[in-house]
């Protein structure tokens, strides 16, 4: 990331490394949209020989249905940057030549099925929402029209999706000795879920889906497979909104058979939340915080409303969301008894602002 007047920004460069030190910078694609957690960043080559490069939103929903803006979207370029004649928009005319796919949140993962060539990628959802991807070109992911279990035509739906958020991070296939019972599985890295999703496929078809290290070493931001068949993480602690300074952090774990957990089944759908404070924590804190703890957006409990104070504006705001602002609705999944005890909530806990 970087800035330039004032924009936050991503680009991509590429170095030869020459006697330990980096030499040569390439800058490949440049002036990316970006946000400080809202950047994708994950940088893959595929068997193609093509790079293909995740941005976010960049906070700005929109972007990821335009065409035209690098924002929301997979990328994929030639190793010197050029873009390849055959991706969807290649002759610039109805989007940027350098689209592959497009309407993506927040995709921080990208991994190549060995036999197959297929890619899957990772993404954050808004609140929940999760998901893990099969990419193919050109394709519509939806964001931000559609998100969870919703369906339009001629958006791709997702292969899983995990309410409540796992934030799942880098992927990869393992295809080594050292853990036969993971060779060709699909791993990733999360860091909500704090621990590694490993999903067993048929193809495209997902047989079962578990958790392995659940909560044993932390945010974890990458999984990689080592030369000699270990695994090595890394975790994540310091990120906001959810990153814990803990002493010692970050690291780099190697991974071995003798310390890989038993994997425990992890459902695409957590249970339903009952009453408004698990409602609030499992739909509304990642982005609002808590009273006494800021999210990534608008505080709820500040008395400061922008979309119209009422109980009736934000009943309204819970039940249809906010495209613009990347709010998904609510109205398929909480009931409007459910959304009056979190509005009864959010009015018990609300400062009203200093005068």
């Amino acid at each position: 990331n970087y800035e330039d007047a004032g924009a936050n920004l991503m680009r991509v460069v590429r170095y030869r490394e020459s006697g330990g030190t980096l030499v040569e910078p390439l800058t490949l694609v440049q002036k990316v949209p970006a946000f400080w957690n809202h950047t994708g960043g994950r940088l893959r080559f595929g068997p193609d020989g093509k790079l293909y490069v995740t941005t976010g939103d960049a906070d700005k929903p929109p972007l990821a249905q335009n065409p035209k803006s690098l924002a929301g979207k997979i990328l994929r370029l030639n190793p010197d940057g050029t873009t390849p004649p055959d991706n969807p928009f290649a002759d610039g005319r109805r989007g940027r030549p350098e689209v592959w796919t497009l309407g993506h949140r927040n995709p921080q993962g990208l991994a190549f099925q060995p036999d197959t060539g297929r890619l899957f990628a990772p993404e954050h959802g808004p609140d929940g929402g999760d998901e893990i991807n099969i990419i193919v070109k050109g394709r519509n992911y939806g964001w931000p029209v559609v998100s969870h279990d919703k369906r339009k035509d001629g958006m791709t739906p997702s292969l899983l999706q995990y309410t409540p958020s796992i934030a799942p991070s880098g992927a990869m296939f393992y295809t080594g000795d050292t853990f036969p019972m993971l060779k060709g599985d699909l791993l990733v890295a999360c860091l909500r879920g704090e621990g590694i999703v490993r999903v067993q496929l048929d193809g495209d078809k997902v047989i079962t889906a578990e958790r392995m290290l659940h909560k044993k070493l932390g945010r974890l931001r990458e999984v990689v497979q080592a030369p000699d068949g270990s695994l090595w993480v890394t975790t994540s602690e310091f990120d906001p909104p959810d990153g814990r300074k803990l002493d010692g952090f970050d690291k780099i774990y190697r991974l071995t058979p003798a310390g890989l957990a038993t994997p425990d089944a992890i459902p695409g759908q957590g249970p339903r939340p009952v009453g408004p404070e698990a409602i609030y924590a499992t739909y509304c804190l990642g982005c609002h915080g808590d009273a006494d703890k800021p999210g990534l957006h608008a505080s709820l409990f500040d008395g400061v409303w922008t979309m119209g104070g009422k109980d009736e504006d934000l009943a309204r705001i819970i039940r249809e969301g906010s495209m613009e602002r990347g709010m998904p609705s609510y109205a398929d999944r909480l009931e409007p008894p459910e959304i009056e005890a979190l509005i009864r909530h959010i009015r018990l806990r609300e400062k009203k602002p200093a005068k």
